[in-house]
Order: C-alpha cells, then sequence, then structure tokens
C-alpha cells in the first residue's frame, strides 16, 4: 500500500510541502538548533564555514570552506591576509598555517536500505557509492553503514577499495525504517571508538530517497545542523527520486544549508563526484593547543575575521577529550612457532620493517630471536612477524620509531614495553646449543690464548735457563783455565759448500767453544745457520764431551743431544749444515 501511495504524485506533493511547512515552523520557531554562522559578502567572503575540527590534543586540525562570491575556493595567502583568528572558548590560540587541506578523508557512508526504498534507486545509490570508491584517494578512507532494522556497521573504516566494492556488493534491502538518532549515536559512537585509527577529516553521506526525506522531520532537523553539531563533520545528505519529486523537495533542500542533495538518478553519481571535489577544495588551519586544555568536556571553537568586522563569524562545539596517544602495541598473537601478529592501537605506516621490532626473553638467557620477514596488513592496524623458532618462555616487545599512518610526526615510544608469553615447546637442546654458543666460543679462545701464552712464556724460561747454563759453563771454563787437563784434539770439518774435509788440530786447554762469532768461538766456521756460539767442547779427566749451547740443535751419531754427551774416536758431530769428526 506504501508504495501505491508513494506513485501517486499529489499524495507526495501533499507530504513535501507538509515537512517544508513544518521545517520552516520550526526554524523560526528555534525548535532546530542551527550553528551561528554570519556570512555576508564582505571583502570577497561569501561563504565561510567550518566543516570539521579534529582535536588531538596538543593536534588541533579546523577544516573549513571558504568561497567567494561565485562559488570557487578562496586562495588560502588571502584567508591569512584577512587575519582570521580561532578561540577556543574565551581563550585566543595561533592559526598556524592555513592552506588546502591535504589529509586522508574518512568517507562514512550510510545507505538507507529499507524495503521502502524502490530498487531502482537503491541500484544507483550503490552505482554512485561505487563512483565515490574510485574516485578516493589513497588513503582515504571507507566505513559503510546500514540503516534497515536499526544502525549496522557492515564495513569498519578501510582505505582498501577491493573490500569496499565487496561490502557494498552484499547490501541488501530489509524491512525498517531510519532512525537518524540511532543512527547519529551509533556512528558517533565508532567514531569515538576508533578515534586513532580514522583520517582526520571525516564526512558523512547519507542515500536514501525523496520520499523519505520529505517525511522525516528528524532527518531534516540533523540536517540544518544539530546531527552535524554532534558528530563533529560534514554531513550530506543524497535523495534520490524522479524529477518532479526532486522539483517538490527543492524548498527543503535551501533550509539544509545545501547539506542535502536531491538528484535524479542518472544525476545521482555526478552530485556526489562533485561533493568530493568541493571537499578537495576546503582549508585547513593547522596549530596546537597547550596540554592544559585537554579534557573531558565540549569547548566552543570560534573563528572570525576581524578586519571584515563582524562579516565572517563561524562556531562550533568541539570535544576536548582526544589526547594524541603515540602508536603501540595492544596485542602479539602467536599463530605459529617461528610466526607472530601483532596489533596496534591505530594504523601505521613503516612497520613493515624487521628494524622496527626488538623482541627479547625475559629470563636470565637475554635471548634476542631474530626477525626475518615483516608483514604490514593493507589497513595498518597489523604486522605479521616470521622470526627464529620460539621456546617457551616470556617475552618482551618494542617497537622503534614506528610512526602513525595519519601523523608520521606521532611516533612509538621507546620506553614502552608489550610482554606475551609462549606456552609450548619447551627447550631443547638445540636451544641451549644456540644459547651457550657464543659464551663457549669466547671460553674456548680464551683458554686457547692462556695454553699458548703458558708455553711461550716454558720456552721462554727454558732457552733462559739454557743461556744461563752455557754461560756459567763459559765461566768455568775461563775459570778453570789453568787448572784443567790439556789434550791434542784433532777434527775435521765439512761444510755443505766443501767436497772434502778440513782438518784442525790443536791444543785443548778446558774447553773448545765452536759457532760462528770470530770473537767469541775457538774454532769460527762459516755456516749462516749454526748459531754465534753453537757447542763447547771440554776436556774432563780422560774424557772429551761436547754440548749445545742455548737453543741451538747438534746432532752426535745422527742423534740429538740434551746435556753433555761424551765423545768416542771418529764420532760425527753435526751443527747446522757443518760436520765435525772427531779424533781422539
Amino acid at each position: 500500500m506504501k508504495n501505491l501511495l508513494r506513485s501517486v504524485f499529489g499524495f507526495h506533493r501533499f507530504w513535501a510541502a507538509f515537512a517544508a511547512a513544518f521545517a520552516a515552523l520550526c526554524l523560526a520557531a528555534g525548535g532546530l538548533p542551527v550553528r551561528a554562522l554570519d556570512a555576508q559578502a564582505v571583502g570577497g567572503f561569501t561563504g565561510f564555514s567550518i566543516e570539521q575540527v579534529y582535536v588531538n590534543v596538543p593536534e588541533l586540525d579546523v577544516f573549513v570552506t571558504a568561497q567567494d562570491d561565485t562559488g570557487s575556493p578562496i586562495d588560502p595567502m588571502l584567508v591569512q591576509a584577512a587575519g582570521v583568528e580561532l578561540y577556543i572558548g574565551e581563550e585566543k590560540i595561533p592559526t598556524g598555517n592555513i592552506g588546502m587541506a591535504s589529509e586522508p578523508i574518512c568517507y562514512l557512508v550510510v545507505i538507507d536500505n529499507s524495503t521502502a526504498i524502490l530498487k531502482d534507486d537503491l541500484a544507483a545509490v550503490r552505482g554512485a557509492v561505487r563512483t565515490l570508491i574510485k574516485n578516493k584517494g589513497e588513503r582515504d578512507q571507507i566505513a559503510l553503514y546500514t540503516t534497515a532494522g536499526g544502525p549496522a556497521c557492515v564495513l569498519p573504516a578501510t582505505d582498501d577499495g577491493a573490500a569496499a566494492m565487496r561490502a557494498l556488493s552484499g547490501i541488501r534491502q530489509a524491512a525498517g525504517e531510519l532512525d537518524v538518532t540511532s543512527l547519529v549515536t551509533s556512528v558517533y559512537s565508532d567514531v569515538n571508538a576508533a578515534y586513532q585509527s580514522l583520517a582526520p577529516r571525516k564526512c558523512l553521506l547519507l542515500f536514501t530517497d525523496i520520499m523519505q526525506t520529505a517525511a522525516n522531520p528528524a532527518l531534516l532537523a540533523g540536517l540544518a545542523g544539530d546531527a552535524s553539531e554532534q558528530l563533529n563533520m560534514a554531513m550530506t545528505a543524497f535523495a534520490v527520486g524522479q524529477p518532479e519529486e526532486k522539483e517538490a523537495v527543492e524548498p527543503l533542500a535551501a533550509l539544509t544549508g545545501g547539506r542535502l542533495v536531491t538528484a535524479t538518478r542518472a544525476e545521482l553519481s555526478r552530485a556526489v563526484t562533485g561533493r568530493q571535489q568541493a571537499l578537495a577544495n576546503v582549508l585547513e588551519f593547522k596549530t596546537e593547543v597547550d596540554l592544559s586544555l585537554y579534557g573531558e568536556r565540549l569547548d566552543t571553537l570560534t573563528v572570525t575575521v576581524p578586519s571584515l568586522g563582524s562579516a565572517v563569524r563561524d562556531e562550533t562545539s568541539v570535544y576536548m577529550g582526544h589526547r594524541l596517544a603515540s602508536p603501540a602495541v595492544t596485542g602479539v598473537t602467536l599463530t605459529g612457532r617461528d610466526t607472530l601478529t601483532v596489533t596496534f592501537n591505530q594504523a601505521v605506516s613503516n612497520a613493515d620493517n624487521a628494524r622496527r621490532f626488538a623482541i627479547s626473553s625475559d629470563d636470565i638467557w637475554g635471548w634476542r630471536p631474530s626477525i626475518r620477514a615483516v608483514e604490514l596488513s593493507e589497513d595498518g592496524m597489523t604486522a605479521t612477524l616470521t622470526l627464529e623458532p620460539l621456546y617457551r618462555g616470556r617475552y618482551d616487545l618494542r617497537l622503534r620509531k614506528v610512526a602513525s599512518r595519519l601523523t608520521p610526526a606521532n611516533v612509538s615510544d621507546a620506553d614502552a614495553v608489550t610482554s606475551f608469553t609462549v606456552e609450548d615447546w619447551p627447550p631443547d637442546s638445540m636451544f641451549y646449543l644456540r644459547r651457550f654458543r657464543g659464551p663457549a666460543a669466547v671460553l674456548g679462545a680464551a683458554l686457547l690464548l692462556l695454553a699458548v701464552h703458558g708455553l711461550w712464556q716454558r720456552l721462554r724460561d727454558r732457552e733462559a735457563e739454557k743461556t744461563a747454563e752455557a754461560e756459567h759453563l763459559l765461566e768455568s771454563a775461563a775459570e778453570a783455565a789453568n787448572t784443567l787437563p790439556t789434550r791434542w784434539l784433532t777434527l775435521y770439518v765439512r761444510t755443505r759448500r766443501t767436497v772434502a774435509d778440513t782438518r784442525w788440530t790443536g791444543q785443548v786447554q778446558g774447553s773448545l767453544v765452536v759457532g760462528t762469532d770470530p770473537e767469541q768461538c775457538d774454532l769460527c766456521i762459516e755456516d749462516h745457520r749454526a748459531a754465534p756460539q753453537h757447542c763447547i767442547l771440554w776436556v774432563e779427566d780422560d774424557r772429551v764431551l761436547v754440548q749445545a749451547l742455548g737453543s741451538a740443535v747438534v746432532q752426535v751419531q745422527g742423534q740429538r743431544i740434551g746435556d753433555a754427551h761424551v765423545l768416542h774416536n771418529n764420532d760425527v758431530i753435526k751443527l747446522a749444515r757443518t760436520t765435525l769428526r772427531v779424533v781422539l
């Protein structure tokens, strides 16, 4: 019956006229709260209004629409030169830089999918929303809501265009009516719950049909200022219908200050594109407020241009309860022995690098498992870490200068630690091998160095002992030269360079030193491999003995001697490359 009534043009005009009269009466009586705006054609400003205030103490961004008498956006330099002033309550704050808004936008798209909407109208709405998704910026976000049966979020805010398209395709008609109060409450709750992860600029786009708009005084009141004031964001309702329906409701659209846009099915996509372009021309006053202004309260923010008198003035109520939160970890999920999923409190931009994470075991080992790869999700809210296999125990996770996607200057706190526990996989032999590998290598190297040093020290001590013993023998021989027996000794000397032996015969009194030093040796040999004082031969009673001096090597009959050795007739003494045959 309702569809039959709405098809009757006269019935529709009656409702439109009734709604228009009701809205006009409410506005005249002050029943519909309207934002205080006094913008007249002074100094080129004909449109100057606050679209949204983004408060995340100490950050404060004010987005405004400023137009000249042709409806074109005013150059930011002209606005800056006009001397714009900002007030929060009675306190004046600096305006900061004024420029074209470049922050990403979060489009909160509400689709009236009730059975009261014609299927063709709903199809036109889907087409317009598809156009919106295709034209959005890379960092812009889309959130989808439906109204039938009560407001429901079918897609949380995401910058994934493909996911938005899929969610849009799944929206079907259902029983129920548009409840503006519940809708505003639901959106407001969702925005504040996910404030850190949503784009700073927010815009609510409501899609319904002309009949629903004309018959819904609460919607008209919200469009006139109430809902927009509560949500603190730009708000536009698109009503689709037949040309004659559009003409009948045009008086209502005029009452909403442009927040209600009526369009035919063919015009709807162009109207949405035009709204996107208008948002691209919004100006941004970027500044900061003192931390003392943070609190669970509402304050009135006022924008004025004193040089134009009271011609340009706009104010809105803003919630000062938000404070800039650093990127942090809200949860760690163990999805495998070597895989972790890290969830952040907001969208992050540079957490796709292993250097942004540090994991260490909270025990005596202080083990730091190496992170091999990191994969950041499309929405920047989670990161999957592939790392060295973990063992049972408690671990600490730190972020290293992870930046917010929305405000890159907002980085994580270096002192913040998130702990998680691994219940399975107790340590095995490989665990202890890896832990002790480093200390064992250091200990082994230290022991090896000590052993080498000890051996070297013993060799030095032995050399010193031999040198002292040789000096003692020389001194003893010199002192006892007159008392030692004298004996004739014949030596046949052969070097490597000679073919025949060289005979040496002399009277040995006490001892005979053999070597390459002519000043200290009794018998000097030409052998560069021999020591300056290589060995000593001495007479003891009726015997002749030989002993190496220092570290020199002496062989008798092919055998190396250590201490004193008694010589026999025709014994061959080898000193380096020189041989001595002894004839007694």
